[in-house]
């Protein structure tokens, strides 16, 4: 018979497990001496001939799920065989954990409850497929299957707390099953207050009330008989599961806000689950920013107030059902304490005050607060000076804005007017003229200064007094001569001051000098008493009363006559031209002359070297001394020319004689120092000596000979001919010019005018062309062969 179907338990339920198919064999017989067994997966592979090939080749360790397998039973010496099967059945084996405490919470836990085991299932097979459960009194009877509770209908318990044990088995095959124990038990259910609803004032101005549920707390555990923990959740789950609680001090995000209250036996950990609402009332509109504004006329820092006239503008729009309360004090607003009794007549303390309104909505009871300002707003601020001076003038007015800067720092946005009286000054009537007419020594004036942007003002009485003016007397000018021909002169300008005073005592009196008349009137600008005056320059000089600020300004010239101009500078005596002229002429004919030497004359003749000065006097008595020296020089003496020709390039060499200091000059190039010339152009040139000290030039002539490197016979003048530079004189020097080829061009004289680039009348071409000059040169004969370019 074939053995019966091997069942396997899967603990990790992948349905997959290893097997040991050898343990079947004792099913099928006791003898297996002579008898050999192989496994296959298949029937046709058992009986294959070539069996040995697809047989299992690990039967004792074979991984394999469910299938059926076959059995090769082979009688060896016999050479007979019998094909059995049996089938491998893996079933998951069930995972059965710790089972929480079925807990059911009622008022008396003295008393059986109902427990609905059932519920419990899918929480024990969690995500296992195939699974299901059953419950027993006892562990034998759930290992057994004996008896299971019905678990669809009420169970009561029979103690408290009862074990109870859970059977989970596989629904295919309850062979693999796995058993727990749980426990059920009854527990005392909170005893508490249902939590009302909340109302709260919007005093965050966001829509959004902060409740304090410390309140909460206390209104649901007031009377009761148990320990509570209670924490408030904003959603069920979050509350069944004590998840997530939101702080006591909490803000709604929405208006009205469920709210999740868990009320907890805290001996028990029965709870139940209550709800209720946060509704948020909105606060009474209000604008803040508010202000009573007064004048401080005359500098009044206390006034009395009707703080109702803020009521408008604290309202925001028409409100309904609304009541006002003033307050010195926020905390006082907030508590509703220590209100201003009688508002329509308070007076500020001392300066700007605070004063807080407590505007409440009679219906809801909440409230909102608005600080507002009492502004005084103050009068323009007076600089006290009882006296105000003004000088004595011929018109014998005095301009009252002048005493605008005295009596205010800013005048900036100030209305000022002057009048005969306080009366007329606090009413603002008759306002005196800007220019006005003083009658007296002494006057009493008020002033009113108001704000034009305020109205707010002050007046100010004050005394003018009229003050005599000193007398600035015309000095006489001043005279001087300059002390360089600049035409500026530095002046001590306080040799005038006593001529100005003229008797008036010094010590009451400052005098300053200024360039302008009007810097004189400003006292700016002052100059100093060492003054660089110019010619002609006119001089303001202000006479200044100590006591009184009053002055007085009178003027004068400055007259700066000049120096006579003598710069006559050192002299030179040509030894080859005496004597020397020197002149100090200034061009005026009354100037005089003194010269060193006793003349008187504009101009004297020197012959000898030596120092010489001359002093010339103006008719203004102004004098200037010129000094000079004289030296002698001569031209110079050319002593020898020396030139190397045919050098290529040529230079000059001159030896001279003299005393002078020279340069020298190559045809009208710049003057040097050295006396050779390098790179001379062949043919003739000039050579100049030149006395630095303005005697004579010498001029030579000299005539460079070379052979000139190329010919232009273009007719425009320059090197139309070739021939050697200088040749006329050289005679006996004969020239001959050859093509490239060698062939004989042209034979050329020293008296020759040279080859003009033809042969038998024909033009030759562009090229190079070759010479032979036999030369005859300072008794000398010699050849010299070169080429030279002819270009068209």
């Amino acid at each position: 018979a074939n053995p019966e179907p091997m069942i396997i338990c899967d603990e990790d339920q992948d349905l997959v497990s290893t097997v040991n198919l050898e343990s079947v064999l004792a099913d099928l017989t006791d003898n297996v001496d002579d008898v050999s067994f192989t496994f296959y997966t298949s029937f046709d592979d058992a009986i294959n001939q070539f069996h040995d090939f697809f047989s299992i080749s690990n039967p004792s360790n074979y991984v394999t799920g469910s299938r059926e397998i076959f059995i090769r039973a082979e009688l060896e010496s016999e050479n007979c065989f019998t094909i059995f099967s049996f089938d491998i059945e893996i079933y998951a084996d069930p995972q059965l954990g710790n089972i929480p405490d079925l807990i059911n919470c009622q008022a008396d836990d003295g008393q059986p409850s109902d427990f609905f085991l059932g519920e419990r299932d899918a929480q024990i097979i969690g995500i296992q497929q195939g699974m299901q459960v059953l419950y027993f009194e006892s562990e034998n009877d759930a290992m057994d299957r004996n008896g299971p509770i019905d678990a669809t209908i009420a169970y009561q318990n029979t103690s408290n707390p009862q074990t109870i044990y859970v059977r989970l088995e596989n629904q295919s095959h309850n062979g693999c099953f796995k058993v727990a124990p749980m426990q059920i038990e009854v527990r005392q259910s909170p005893d508490y207050n249902i939590p009302t609803d909340v109302f709260e004032c919007d005093v965050n101005l966001n829509g959004l009330a902060t409740t304090d549920l410390n309140d909460k707390v206390a209104e649901i555990q007031l009377g009761s008989t148990t320990d509570l923990n209670i924490s408030f959740h904003l959603s069920p789950l979050n509350a069944e599961i004590g998840a997530n609680p939101i702080p006591m001090d909490y803000t709604a995000t929405g208006n009205p806000q469920l709210i999740y209250a868990r009320i907890e036996n805290a001996n028990s950990g029965c709870f139940n689950v209550e709800t209720f609402n946060i509704n948020t009332f909105s606060l009474p509109e209000i604008n803040l920013g508010q202000s009573l504004v007064a004048c401080g006329n005359n500098f009044q820092t206390t006034l009395q107030w009707d703080l109702t006239e803020v009521e408008l503008e604290v309202l925001d729009g028409r409100q309904y059902n609304i009541d006002f309360t003033y307050f010195t004090s926020q905390a006082g607003a907030e508590a509703d304490i220590d209100p201003i009794t009688d508002p329509g007549t308070y007076i500020n303390t001392e300066g700007q005050e605070t004063v807080f309104v407590r505007v409440t909505n009679l219906t809801t009871g909440c409230f909102s607060i608005a600080p507002f300002e009492l502004v005084i707003n103050p009068a323009p601020p007076i600089n006290e000076f009882e006296v105000y001076r003004a000088c004595h003038n011929e018109d014998g007015t005095v301009d009252l804005s002048d005493i605008n800067s005295v009596l205010l720092e800013n005048t900036f946005n100030v209305l000022v007017s002057y009048h005969n009286s306080i009366a007329d000054a606090e009413a603002n009537n008759s306002p005196l003229d800007t220019d006005h007419t003083y009658t007296g020594d002494t006057e009493d004036l008020v002033a009113r200064v108001e704000f034009s942007t305020t109205g707010c003002y002050a007046v100010y009485p004050f005394r003018l007094q009229i003050d005599p003016l000193p007398i600035a007397h015309q000095p006489d000018d001043l005279v001087a001569c300059d002390d360089d021909l600049d035409g500026l002169l530095e002046l001590d300008l306080s040799v005038q001051d006593t001529a100005v005073l003229n008797g008036q005592e010094p010590g009451e009196h400052t005098i300053g000098y200024f360039s302008s008349q009007d810097d004189a009137r400003e006292n700016t600008n002052a100059l100093g008493p060492d003054h660089v005056a110019a010619n002609n320059e006119t001089i303001f000089v202000r006479l200044e009363n100590n006591e009184t600020g009053c002055f007085d300004i009178a003027q004068f010239s400055v007259t700066i006559n000049p120096l006579p101009v003598v710069d006559i500078g050192d002299q030179v005596i040509c030894l080859d031209d005496l004597p020397l002229t020197v002149s100090a002429q200034t061009g005026d004919a009354l100037d005089t002359y003194l010269w060193s030497t006793g003349e008187t004359a504009a101009e004297i003749e020197i012959t000898e070297t030596g120092s010489y000065s001359v002093t010339v006097t103006s008719t203004f008595g102004c004098q200037a001394t010129g000094t000079f020296n004289v030296a002698e020089s001569e031209a110079a003496t050319i002593d020898v020319v020396e030139t190397v020709d045919f050098s290529d390039p040529n230079n000059i060499t001159i030896t001279i004689s003299g005393i002078g200091d020279y340069l020298y000059q190559l045809n009208d190039l710049p003057p040097q120092t050295s006396n050779v010339f390098n790179d001379v152009p062949i043919g003739y040139n000039t050579v100049t000596v030149i006395d630095l000290n303005g005697c004579a030039r010498i001029t030579r002539e000299v005539l460079v000979v070379d052979i000139p490197k190329h010919m232009t016979p273009n007719g425009d003048g320059d090197f139309d001919t070739w021939h050697i530079v200088g040749v006329e004189t050289l005679p006996g020097t004969v020239v001959h010019i050859f093509d490239r080829y060698g062939k004989l061009l042209k034979e050329l004289r020293h008296d020759s005018l040279g080859w003009d680039g033809t042969f038998n009348g024909n033009k030759m071409p562009t090229g190079d062309y070759w010479y032979v000059a036999d030369v005859v040169h300072n008794g000398e004969r010699f050849q010299i062969k070169g080429h030279f370019a002819l270009r068209r």
